[in-house]
């Protein structure tokens, strides 16, 4: 017994525990937007507060038939937060600003990249009359209409004026000013999209390791030793990846959306498929 407690007590590779693990990943993926926080002025109150809310609203949501009393226990147990706060956070929830929901603008804005009544000969968006004498003939408020019911075409079309994607000229034509929805207003817009498509990406990762299988497509390819030269080159090669990906996607995603409307189907799932590149010297953060 001597012999295999000197074994024990020599050894230092013990496996670290999944929690452990858990919290490492999930310092990596916190970094970043521990950063974004600190730049604008939030303070650690503020992101404490944040997190508490998160714990026990996802704490909830595990135990959704239990009575108040029991539930407020069980998610103290669970957290590891004081019953008091446990039930000031449950009685008084929604604190978290939020962001708002997707916009029909970006829903519009993908349709007239891809649809091909409204491309011109060379694939580009065309510029188009934003009300068409024809009801039948392409125009803004065509491409609008079909887009989102519940948004009213001119909405949609102030809207992409402001985000300055959009321009209306003096004949009362309206054209794109780029080919990419990257909202240059105002910092909401930026956020929003940021928290929809970062959120829904580790979503997806996410579940694919809680469920130890690949259920949602989550992969990336990745080079090192680079000059930044090449770097520039991959970024482009990117951005011309992705804009055949979007043209080549959306049209079939709204053959989908039609195609269930159509049949009466049920309609509570949503999707998205998104890409990413990124860069950075060797030496910041691991690539493990």
């Amino acid at each position: 017994m001597g012999e295999d407690k000197n074994k024990a007590e020599g050894d230092t590779s013990v496996a670290p525990s999944r929690a452990q693990l858990v919290l490492s990943a999930a310092t990596r993926v916190m970094r970043p937007l521990v950063e974004l926080l600190l730049a604008n002025g939030v303070k650690h109150a503020a992101v404490d507060e944040v997190l508490r809310e998160l714990l026990v609203q996802a704490a909830r949501a595990q135990v959704p038939g239990a009575a108040e009393s029991r539930a407020v226990s069980r998610i103290s147990v669970a957290t590891g937060i004081h019953r008091k706060d446990v039930k000031r956070l449950l009685t008084t929830p929604g604190r978290v600003a939020e962001l708002g929901r997707r916009s029909a603008s970006a829903e519009v804005f993908t349709r007239w990249l891809t649809d091909k009544r409204f491309v011109d000969r060379k694939g580009r968006p065309a510029t188009l009359p934003r009300q068409a004498v024809d009801g039948g003939k392409p125009s803004f408020d065509l491409l609008a209409r079909e887009t989102s019911r519940d948004v009213h075409p001119r909405t949609i079309l102030e809207e992409l004026v402001r985000l300055k994607l959009a321009r209306v000229d003096e004949a009362d034509r309206v054209s794109l000013l780029t080919d990419a929805f990257v909202p240059t207003a105002g910092a909401r817009d930026m956020l929003h999209y940021l928290a929809e498509n970062v959120g829904d990406h580790l979503s997806a990762a996410v579940a694919n390791v809680e469920g130890l299988e690949d259920r949602f497509l989550e992969q990336g390819v990745f080079a090192d030793e680079l000059s930044e030269e090449s770097v520039r080159e991959i970024e482009k090669l990117a951005r011309e990846h992705w804009r055949r990906l979007v043209r080549d996607m959306a049209p079939r995603l709204q053959t989908l959306v039609d195609r269930d409307r159509e049949r009466g189907l049920p309609a509570r799932r949503r999707a998205r498929v998104g890409m990413f590149s990124f860069s950075t010297n060797m030496d910041e953060g691991s690539a493990e």
